[in-house]
């Protein structure tokens, strides 16, 4: 894969135009003069609030009341006025320029096999035999990526990492009772998976079943890093061959992917399924649109075939079959 240097020139050079800059900067000086807006706006109410509070507690004699009824009038018009204004700005503060996704995706895996479907997402199918399956019955997705893993000498390999972003819902209903104390019953809807929803299928099966991140009925497990148990949940079906899952470089790699995304990864028979609570062209909120933009959409693909590679090549980890 490219390094994170040429993928930033990349970005910056031939994707991000100076007609995007000079929009995005535009965008972007809307958007501070529309929270600048809404700040006065919120004073504006609190001295509402105030001028209420002193009517209630009976500083309303003479040129008082008038005065107060003054400046309560002043101070709700005002608030109402600046949250208007607020949000014209806001709404002018939105710039969505088109992006060459199969251009990156095609510039980032250079040297790799892989498939990229703007439209295209995980099946249904897959989906319901994942640890992160309920039902459902909304089933949603996009930008669905897979990409070939080789083997170290660079010949191809049968593991293939699949992603693709997934909103999956589910529309349930519940009886309640209303302000009369009158049973009602009311639709609401639970999301079941929002994110990205990835799987690895290994030519042989693991030693253990592990969830990190994932609630599940395994044993809890601990491992010799401090601070490594602190940030993840780490169960397993055989402790002693999750440690052989959990080296330390897995367990750094780990930690970078975690320190930018809520993430959670099981291993069970052949197969690796991980969520992301983020979608797959994250975008970062830069000041200033350049090549960081897409610098978590690097990072998140870097580090993803790196965990795979790490799992791949370990064959302590693998029964004999």
């Amino acid at each position: 894969m490219v390094s994170k240097k040429d993928f930033y020139e990349f970005i910056e050079n031939d994707i991000v135009t100076k007609d995007d800059k000079e929009k995005y900067a535009y965008a972007h000086k809307k958007q501070k003069i529309a929270i600048r807006f809404y700040l006065f706006s919120g004073a504006a109410f609190l001295l509402f609030v105030l001028f209420l509070l002193l009517s209630c507690i009976g500083v309303n004699s003479g040129d008082n009341s008038v005065f107060l009824s003054v400046l309560f009038v002043v101070s709700i018009a005002t608030s109402i006025a600046l949250f208007i204004i607020a949000t014209f700005y806001l709404a002018k503060s939105r710039y969505n320029f088109y992006v060459d996704k199969e251009k990156i995706v095609g510039y980032l895996l250079q040297g790799y096999t892989y498939k990229y479907a703007r439209k295209d997402y995980i099946s249904k199918d897959i989906f319901k035999v994942s640890p992160f399956y309920e039902p459902y019955d909304h089933y949603r997705g996009a930008d669905y990526l897979s990409i070939k893993i080789p083997n170290k000498d660079g010949s191809p390999s049968q593991v293939e990492l699949c992603v693709s972003d997934l909103n999956v819902t589910d529309t349930r209903t519940r009886t309640t009772r209303n302000s009369k104390g009158e049973r009602v019953t009311e639709t609401y809807t639970v999301t079941i998976f929002y994110g990205v929803f990835g799987i690895v299928e290994f030519p042989k099966s693991f030693k253990t079943n592990l969830a990190i991140n994932h609630g599940s009925k395994y044993k809890k497990i601990k491992t010799e890093d401090v601070k490594f148990d602190k940030e993840f949940a780490v169960r397993a079906s055989d402790e002693l061959e999750a440690y052989c899952i959990l080296t330390p470089s897995m367990m750094k790699k780990l930690q970078l992917l975690h320190a930018k995304n809520h993430f959670s990864i099981v291993l069970v028979d052949n197969k690796m399924y991980l969520e992301l609570g983020n979608n797959l062209f994250t975008t970062k909120n830069v000041k200033e649109l350049n090549g960081d933009y897409f610098l978590d959409f690097y990072n998140d693909v870097n580090e993803l075939i790196s965990i795979v590679n790490e799992i791949k090549n370990n064959s302590k980890v693998f029964k004999l079959e």
